[in-house]
């Protein structure tokens, strides 16, 4: 549920999952498809939720996104589909491509997930498009300074740059496995503040965060952080990331 908590959705048992879902229902606005529908709760605090139904209008997934600011220009490579929901899916890409016509020129591959996939109308691969790039920190540790963060670094068998994108989600293809949207992201603190979710009434830490290549939305659950990112600081975390295609 960590996910959820990153945008201020602090669910612990499943009584509380079953009324979130509920009210996010209640409140969102539906979106038909050819293979079911969503339904998209949109929070005034950034914060989004994406309920999934099939034609029966069983529900048959759900997935949080946060709406942020970054920008970020993406060769995309191929659709990767997710066997849990046929409302589903993700992208293989490239960040930065430097050839429209070849996403793989780009600086370095990753995966993310969408959570209104079958919505993207327009999208082709490979293509070259500009996505909204949200990280949901699933582990964080927060250095006040560049310096901080190298001495930490200095500890360590295999140091870290301070501006780092490792896509870890892509190991699992070695074992023929389906890649995840999962990336170690070392970055600069460009901006940082706290949002308060509309509907829960909690609390999520939002920053704007530059890595190697890209600067992106990180969310945060701020039992996760005991200090407050302030502009400079160096945030390393593991994290899942989602986007959606930014239509001008």
């Amino acid at each position: 549920m960590s996910n959820l908590s990153d945008i201020g959705f602090p669910v612990q048992t499943e009584e509380e999952f079953a009324i979130l879902l509920e009210q996010a229902y209640e409140s969102g606005h539906h979106l038909d498809t050819e293979s079911g529908f969503y339904v998209r709760y949109a929070d005034l605090s950034g914060a989004e939720l994406w309920l999934q139904f099939d034609h029966e209008r069983e529900l048959i997934g759900m997935n949080p996104h946060f709406r942020g600011s970054s920008r970020v220009k993406v060769g995309l490579v191929s659709p990767v589909l997710r066997p849990q929901s046929q409302l589903d899916g993700a992208w293989f890409a490239w960040a930065n491509p430097i050839d429209p016509t070849d996403p793989e020129s780009g600086d370095f591959p990753f995966v993310f997930d969408t959570p209104d996939f079958l919505l993207q109308q327009g999208v082709e691969y490979p293509g070259e498009y500009t996505f909204q790039l949200t990280a949901f920190s699933q582990e964080i540790a927060y250095y006040e300074t560049e310096e901080e963060f190298a001495d930490a670094q200095a500890m360590e068998e295999i140091p870290f740059a301070p501006q780092s994108f490792i896509p870890v989600g892509l190991f699992g293809e070695e074992k023929n496995e389906s890649p995840d949207a999962f990336a170690l992201l070392t970055g600069k603190v460009l901006a940082a503040e706290k949002r308060k979710n509309q509907l829960s009434g909690q609390w999520f830490l939002w920053t704007k965060l530059s890595t190697l290549g890209v600067v992106i939305d990180l969310v945060v659950d701020p039992l996760d952080l005991d200090v407050s990112p302030q502009a400079g600081g160096i945030i390393q975390c593991q994290a899942w990331l989602s986007g959606q295609v930014v239509k001008e």
